[in-house]
């Protein structure tokens, strides 16, 4: 770099009125940002728990979200008169014998707070509690098998060596049904252990821009192209990605939000995920339409005449599609490859497109969608939200968590590309504010650290006291839900408030199926 090329940069962005003929042909810039830790709130069914993000999440690529791997064995110290059974590779470990009063589940959560308490979540059932006398240590175990034989919970699963573990828990509140006390005197009711969850962080990543320089103005004049054209275009270059990467393909989606944005960048001239309104693109997704998911990436380049006397730019819309899609997969690694992720999440089922460009820029978003529900009802009345509807084959509900955005408010071209949050480069889910949890089993109820709040513990160790409801999933079906939630503590605040309903995939991971900003869900 010369002396005089600090002056070509202000603020991050590049400076052309100190551009020079032939300088810095080709030169990129990113806007780049720190990687956070914004989490969300996974709730495991059941359990007062402690997510994001990012779904963002710092989103132009909302990351798929990692659950963490614990095996218990590594977490829990157990005395020698509570151990599990560790059975040599090679041998069989027999569970104990069955009886009439055995019932078994199998694909299930296991977690424990380290003072005794042990919540089970299995699909298709309320969470179920146990005890362990002496504790065990604090930890999580995905893929447990578990058989209720009278009064005790029998834990069986394969620890990280590959050995088969099994525990003997007390059973705490019975999932059966039972017999009424005969003095006619309510029995006691039980405190859920206080239990926690580490939160899966989203790395927040930037967004890509490209600058092309003045020498490149001079083109030949290019023809006006429908925009169902292009759509068809990015549609087929975007799943070749997919499909070279083992992907199935996605559709194209009817909603308008990705146009929206790209329409709005261009007719202020501005670069950001935030829109002239003051929203996001998941509150956008919402207000046309969008029932799903949704993760945004946003590309955009310009053209510069260092001269002043350069032949008018025109854009060829399929190159300038082309050049953005191989940007945002080959040369992503300054937004730790996050466009890239996006493209080739294996959750999303849809995308729409946002593409809109004059003389001097050309803008081309890409709106992913997870639609992996399918809806019968999703009806907010006042503040009860009533939803029903199929979850595809393979995913099975995880957790329900709140987010809470500023009130929507006019910005301008200067503010969006230079005040903070909105040129950040990324955008997150918000601040978090509350959880919604399944009503737990018999005569038992969650530990409040403030009426009507639950404790939520983050994965740097700190924790909040946030709002929670609960519900009931009606449905006899393990792959479909049926219920109605009461967000009216959520509604009339201030603000804008987006629920997210997580699900687990085939493989394992969480797959946000909503991102519902409740203030546009009609």
């Amino acid at each position: 770099m010369d002396d005089d090329d600090w002056r070509n940069w202000k603020n991050g962005r590049y400076d052309n009125r100190y551009d020079g003929v032939g300088r810095h042909s080709g030169k990129r810039y990113y806007r780049r940002s720190k990687f956070g830790a914004k989490q969300i709130a996974i709730i495991s069914i059941g359990l007062v728990a402690a997510s994001l993000f990012v779904l963002v999440v710092g989103v132009p690529g909302l990351p798929q979200i990692q659950l963490p791997q614990i095996s218990l064995p590594n977490l829990i110290q157990t005395s020698p008169s509570q151990s599990p059974s560790e059975i040599p590779p090679g041998q069989t470990n027999q569970p104990p014998a069955s009886s009439t009063s055995q019932v078994v589940y199998s694909n299930c959560l296991m977690a424990s707070n380290g003072a005794g308490g042990i919540r089970i979540n299995c699909a298709n059932h309320d969470s179920i509690q146990c005890i362990s006398d002496p504790p065990i240590g604090s930890g999580i175990q995905k893929d447990v098998t578990l058989t209720i034989d009278k009064n005790s919970c029998i834990v069986q699963y394969q620890n990280s060596q590959g050995s088969d573990a099994v525990y003997n828990f007390q059973l705490g509140s019975s999932p059966s049904v039972t017999t009424p006390n005969p003095s006619n005197t309510p029995p006691a009711p039980s405190i859920l252990p206080k239990m926690t969850f580490p939160k899966i962080t989203f790395p927040k990543v930037t967004i890509p821009s490209i600058t092309i320089p003045g020498s490149s103005n001079v083109q030949p004049p290019i023809q006006p192209t429908d925009l169902p054209s292009l759509y068809a275009y990015a549609l087929k270059i975007i799943n070749d990605d997919r499909k070279a990467n083992g992907l199935s393909p996605v559709a194209l989606s009817n909603i308008g939000s990705a146009q929206n944005h790209a329409n709005d960048q261009l007719t202020l001239k501005y670069f950001s995920h935030w829109n002239s309104d003051g929203v996001k693109p998941y509150v956008v997704y919402t207000k046309l339409g969008g029932r799903g998911a949704v993760a945004e990436n946003d590309y955009y380049t310009y053209s510069t005449c260092p001269t002043g006397n350069c032949i008018e730019n025109t854009y060829d819309p399929y190159a300038e599609i082309q050049k953005g899609e191989d940007e945002m997969i080959n040369n992503d690694a300054a937004s730790n490859w996050g466009h890239k992720k996006n493209i080739l999440d294996p959750d999303h089922t849809t995308v729409n497109f946002g593409i809109a460009y004059d003389n001097d820029r050309f803008y081309f978003v890409q709106n992913f969608e997870n639609n992996l529900v399918n809806w019968q009802t999703i009806k907010l009345t006042g503040g009860t939200l009533m939803i029903s509807g199929t979850i595809l084959p393979g995913y099975t509900m995880y957790s329900i968590d709140v987010f809470s955005d500023p009130s929507p408010k006019a910005l301008t071209e200067n503010d969006l590309d230079n005040s903070p949050p909105y040129n950040a480069g990324y955008y997150d889910q918000g601040t978090d504010v509350g959880m919604i949890v399944p009503r737990p089993v018999g005569n038992s109820y969650y530990p409040e650290c403030s009426p009507g709040k639950i404790t939520t513990l983050f994965s740097d160790g700190k924790s909040e006291c946030l709002d929670y409801a609960m519900y009931v999933n009606n449905s006899p079906s393990p792959n479909s839900i049926n219920t109605v939630i009461d967000v009216s503590k959520w509604l009339g605040t201030g603000g804008l408030h987006t629920i997210y309903l997580n699900l687990k995939d085939p493989s394992g991971n969480v797959a946000p199926a909503t991102s519902w900003t409740l203030e546009y869900l009609k």
